[in-house]
């Protein structure tokens, strides 16, 4: 019994997963700027993780292998900053870079 209900849950989990990439591939193809906006907010009920915390947190690498997602994942990693990066954070990397680059 314990078995099927294992199956029937992962079953469950690998159908959601693929709908959730369904829906954003869908949204990132009409809305591209709105599906990115919503893979990097912060959600409060979700001790304000984001879609990529989230996912990863639950084992979730299709739904973050997803076009629309390496796109955005891209774009951080190449330097485009998102909206919720504070001045702060982006303040704290430049000092700290100067800082390293004269310590070498």
């Amino acid at each position: 019994m314990h078995g099927v209900v294992h199956l029937t849950i992962y079953v469950a989990d690998r159908e959601f997963e693929v709908s959730a990439s369904m829906v954003l591939d869908r949204l990132c193809e009409k809305h591209p700027e709105t599906s990115h906006e919503l893979l990097t907010r912060k959600l409060p009920t979700w001790r304000q993780q984001d879609l990529f915390s989230l996912a990863e947190d639950v084992g979730q690498g299709d739904f973050v292998n997803n076009k629309c997602c390496q796109t955005k994942l891209d774009s951080i990693w190449y330097g485009q900053t998102t909206a919720s990066t504070s001045v702060l954070t982006v303040g704290a990397s430049i000092f700290l870079t100067a800082f390293l680059f004269c310590l070498i």
